[in-house]
């Protein structure tokens, strides 16, 4: 089964196995990895041994005895609130020490640092996202241009400052999440997803789910968690495979589109093979065009979660799934079960997102499903905000999921509306976007909108005061364009 990566239960016992152990790994990592890292719901007591680890190690420059730890843990949680652990939670770090003390471990600290980073950079990209989440409007191009650099970094840097632990931390949201990679939808979800919840993506026709379902998945997949990418909608050969080629890559689409991968140039060539080399375990492409539905014996979401308990059978257990689109799943489970899509399809999308809710739970994994805008909301000015009922087929598509993403109908110049249609507990809720024809990708851009002439305009340019345009500013997508506009 190969090594536990960062996100298995048993990770931070084998860390601080080695860390009781390793003074070349604490001189290696003190120097950037803060308690506040670590801080997560059942990470707390790891949090609190990792801030008086590296304090001892700062002073005293070895490796701390098991009785200063317990002595100094007790210390710190005097002054700490009754129930910064709880009973049980005391508990469990006096059992996960002991295992950590008696367990040694081979796993070489190489392997443990590039763990560490993936770890941290996804803990700090959350906290990012947060922020930019309760900014206020003209703080959010400045803080999304952190997060986008934040995203394009690989590696952890070293001698960044290192904060002090305090309880202060526990303010931070206690429901962990894992960021997509997308720095603007990182925002709107309030720091990424969540393990066992079910997130939408609609969109008019042609304006770039599947990009953007690309674009997340890959992004994930850099981070090594494993991702498995459902196309009911385009085949994998050569149309999807070309567009995850060019992202992993950083290849415009333009140089890779109608080739086959011979047909390449070799840099390009060698580029994809290095990205797949590193990354492709993690991907798991499954087309689903040729399938007979009959394959597990009923179909629609059952293939689908029978798929995803083969992936945890192989020992590499999914973390995010993409269903690309959910009408083509439809259509081809009602066919073969008999029934009139015309009549059931609403009924069907209801029960399938149901059923992914349940899935989710289940096997622990963040789902995106994605969705046809209806063809009305596909036609509506690009000042329109969209809205989770404007699903096609089934308004009520999206009513139970943790929250909806929509695109906008997009100008000549490829701009349009990101919002999160149900945003929950995130002040930020629509954002400019533009999609990128060339590398067919997303990116944030900071602007305005114009409502007079509903075009969007760039950030600093020259308004037509004169004619009595007015402007909005776009940049929080706290207020209601489509009213704005009189749309």
């Amino acid at each position: 089964m190969g090594r536990p990566s960062y996100q298995h239960p048993d990770f931070m016992v084998l860390l601080f196995s080695r860390l009781f152990r390793s003074e070349e790994l604490l001189d290696r990592i003190s120097s950037y990895l803060r308690p506040e890292d670590l801080y997560a719901p059942t990470e707390r007591g790891w949090a609190l041994s990792w801030a008086i680890v590296r304090d001892f190690w700062a002073e005293h420059r070895q490796c701390i005895p098991r009785a200063v730890l317990d002595i100094e843990i007790d210390t710190r949680l005097d002054g700490m609130e009754d129930d910064y652990l709880g009973d049980d939670g005391a508990e469990q770090l006096c059992t996960d020490l002991d295992l950590a003390f008696e367990t040694g471990t081979v796993l070489p600290d190489s392997w443990l640092i590039d763990q560490l980073s993936h770890l941290v950079k996804s803990r700090r990209i959350h906290a990012l996202a947060q922020g930019v989440a309760e900014a206020p409007a003209e703080q959010i191009d400045e803080l999304m241009a952190e997060l986008a650099v934040a995203h394009s970094g690989t590696q952890l840097s070293t001698g960044t400052e290192v904060m002090a632990f305090t309880p202060g931390h526990e303010q931070l949201n206690q429901i962990p999440r894992s960021p997509c990679g997308v720095g603007f939808i990182d925002t709107l979800l309030g720091g990424g997803a969540r393990s066992g919840e079910v997130y939408g993506l609609l969109g008019p026709t042609g304006r770039g789910k599947t990009a953007l379902a690309v674009q997340m998945t890959w992004s994930k997949v850099r981070r090594e968690e494993h991702c498995a990418y459902f196309a009911y909608e385009f085949p994998f050969d050569p149309e999807l495979t070309q567009r995850f080629y060019a992202y992993a890559a950083d290849i415009p689409a333009s140089r890779i589109e109608g080739r086959n991968f011979d047909q390449l140039n070799p840099d390009d060539r060698a580029r994809i093979q290095d990205e797949t080399r590193k990354y492709g375990a993690y991907m798991h492409a499954v087309n689903m065009i040729n399938n007979r539905n009959q394959q597990t014996g009923s179909g629609g979401m059952q293939e689908f979660r029978s798929k995803l308990l083969e992936y945890r059978k192989r020992g590499t257990p999914i973390s995010f799934a993409v269903i690309d689109q959910m009408i083509p799943l439809a259509n081809r489970y009602l066919a073969a079960v008999g029934k009139d899509p015309g009549e059931s399809m609403r009924l069907y999308l209801q029960s399938a997102v149901d059923e992914a809710m349940r899935i989710a739970d289940e096997l622990e994994c963040s789902i995106l499903l994605l969705h046809q805008m209806s063809p009305e909301a596909g036609n509506r000015s690009p000042a329109s905000y969209p809205k989770w009922g404007d699903a096609a087929e089934c308004r009520s598509f999206a009513f139970w999921m943790s929250n909806c993403l929509a695109l906008g109908t997009g100008d000549e110049r490829g701009l349009g509306w990101c919002c999160s249609t149900k945003a929950r507990g995130t002040a930020v809720n629509g954002l400019i976007v533009k999609l990128e024809g060339a590398d067919y990708r997303f990116v944030h851009e900071p602007g305005r909108y114009q409502l007079a002439y509903h075009r969007f305009v760039e950030t600093g340019a020259q308004y037509d005061n004169k004619r009595g345009a007015s402007t909005k500013e776009a940049v929080s997508g706290s207020y209601d364009a489509e009213q704005q506009a009189g749309v």
